[in-house]
């Protein structure tokens, strides 16, 4: 009988592969990314979403417009939309189940299983509704990249911490499949703040200072009547308005480089990003676009991941 000794056998790589095995296994078993945390940034999400269903007018948020001539228009791909698929019912029967389907997934319960639904209801909002902001799309968005994260969440409610579980090869798995996405949603929000810091920069107004002036004294979208005496007397100054326009394309791209910046900066400039939304929400009356940014910031920035007691 022919015999081949192992120690003469060689498989170019081999080394190279069990070496990056072992570096993803230590990687996986490091931390949970199921955590408490983790859940306010979805109950967050679901909040933005049926705050805007549940405060706005069927026909103010589903609306004709040049080339739609019926609202919700149910075409192409939109005929798979929540509220497409509820068009024999009435528009606001639709809108109200929409709600509470929002109200489940901000409950916590099942993770795993309200995953999917709440992409699809986020994502049906903006593929159907006319009158959207960016905080909808920010939030279909991070529902999509947060499903590998949901799906593997063996919790029975996002407010637990994560049961103790066995370092085999199925909780390795699901933890590289929850971390490696909970990775890619912290660059896409990093993201999100540099395109938002960059594309004021390409807007005159911006530029030289004065665009503030503009947005918090627009009869429409500016401070309320409240502050706006306040705001005028502030924005009216060159120091003031200088400070708020520039301040915040500096808070900008100080968020998106958070990414690379050392941990102790994180919690500064994520308290920083929740002011700053907070002040969004209370003058420009944005409220839901808060809601869903200040979620994006607990993923990005609020230290999700929680490292094991046990690796």
């Amino acid at each position: 009988m022919l015999t081949v000794s192992a120690d003469v056998v060689r498989v170019p790589g081999i080394g190279a592969l069990a070496h990056l095995g072992a570096r993803a296994r230590r990687w996986a078993l490091a931390v949970t990314p199921w955590t408490p945390r983790l859940g306010v940034a979805r109950t967050l999400i679901a909040a933005s979403t049926a705050l805007t269903l549940a405060l706005s007018p069927s026909d103010a948020i589903f609306r004709p417009a040049s080339g739609i001539p019926v609202a919700p228009l149910c075409a192409g791909i939109a005929r798979a939309t929540l509220f497409c698929v509820l068009e024999p019912l009435s528009l606001a029967t639709g809108r109200w189940v929409a709600v509470a389907l929002a109200a489940v997934v901000a409950s916590g319960w099942r993770p795993r299983i309200t995953a999917v639904p709440h992409w699809w209801l986020s994502w049906s909002l903006i593929a159907s509704g006319l009158v959207v902001d960016g905080g909808d799309h920010a939030a279909a968005v991070l529902t999509f990249l947060l499903i590998p994260i949901t799906i593997t969440d063996p919790r029975r409610w996002h407010w637990e911490d994560a049961p103790d579980a066995p370092a085999d090869t199925r909780h390795i798995v699901r933890s590289l499949v929850a971390r490696s996405s909970l990775v890619v949603t912290r660059v896409q929000v990093c993201g999100i703040y540099f395109h938002a810091a960059a594309g004021k920069l390409l807007v005159e107004s911006w530029r030289d200072g004065t665009a503030a002036y503009y947005w918090l004294l627009d009869p429409q979208f500016g401070a309320p009547g409240y502050l706006r005496p306040l705001v005028r007397t502030i924005v009216q100054h060159p120091l003031g308005v200088a400070a708020i326009t520039w301040g915040a394309i500096a808070l900008e791209f100080a968020l998106a480089a958070a990414l690379i910046s050392a941990p102790r900066w994180r919690r500064p400039l994520m308290l920083a990003g929740l002011a700053f939304h907070t002040a969004i929400a209370v003058v420009n009356g944005l409220p839901s676009f808060a809601l869903a940014m200040s979620a994006a910031l607990v993923l990005y920035l609020g230290g999700v991941s929680k490292a094991r007691d046990r690796p």
